[in-house]
């Protein structure tokens, strides 16, 4: 009697096991990225400064401003997300503020520290229209004060991006990516799969980005 109870046991046992096993396979299915980067659906969602300001006043704008954080369109970020998204024809989404940013970059980034400061969540003009179509999701942005504009949070509370894979680039200054991964990090969800290969250029080399973009890209399998 005693050697049977200890045979369904050990049956009993074996059977977990495997269901457990089974449950953890399934789970790690769903939240991976695709494997074949070519089915996957991408969107390139971006915050660039040039497409966040007010009325331009040019008399405003100093010499360091017009050859770091450029005003023209489309922008550092910009370009630099037209780049990705036209190599692997991908949908771009612009984020936008509902209270504009001054045309000053002195003035634009002494509101930043602020809403740094504040943890603050602009509010933003349009939204993504169905975010869950999409597997894998491009996020760029500018360096201010060390992290990531306060607008791309809005994005990333404001869009479920629970099981997808999200990509990280941004144009710089010199103190590089700063603490923006971790932020960004901080605040996506633990399904989320944040891809390690973040894309940094500096703005003095944003003109000449387009070779370092393409080369990204096919580390990355696209």
């Amino acid at each position: 009697m005693r050697k049977k109870l200890i045979m369904l046991l050990g049956a009993l046992l074996f059977l977990g096991a495997c269901s457990n096993q089974a449950n953890s396979e399934s789970e790690s299915s769903a939240t991976a990225p695709p494997e074949n980067r070519e089915e996957a659906r991408v969107l390139v969602a971006y915050f660039t400064w040039s497409e966040n300001v007010g009325e331009l006043d040019e008399s405003s704008i100093d010499v360091d401003a017009t050859t770091s954080a450029s005003l023209a369109l489309p922008g550092n970020v910009g370009k630099m997300a037209q780049e990705i998204g036209g190599q692997i024809e991908a949908d771009q989404f612009s984020i936008q503020t509902v209270e504009p940013y001054s045309s000053d970059y002195d003035d634009c980034l002494d509101r930043a520290s602020e809403e740094k400061a504040e943890a603050a969540r602009p509010a933003l003009t349009t939204q993504v229209e169905n975010i869950d179509q999409y597997d894998v999701v491009f996020l760029g942005y500018p360096d201010w004060w060390a992290t990531a504009p306060m607008a791309l949070f809005t994005f990333i509370e404001e869009n479920d991006l629970s099981d997808k894979e999200v990509i990280l680039f941004s144009s710089h200054g010199t103190s590089g990516l700063g603490s923006s991964v971790q932020d960004i990090q901080e605040q996506l969800p633990e399904s989320t799969s944040l891809n390690e290969n973040v894309l940094g250029v500096a703005r003095e080399d944003s003109d000449q980005s387009e070779a370092t973009v393409t080369e990204w890209l096919e580390t990355l399998g696209f």
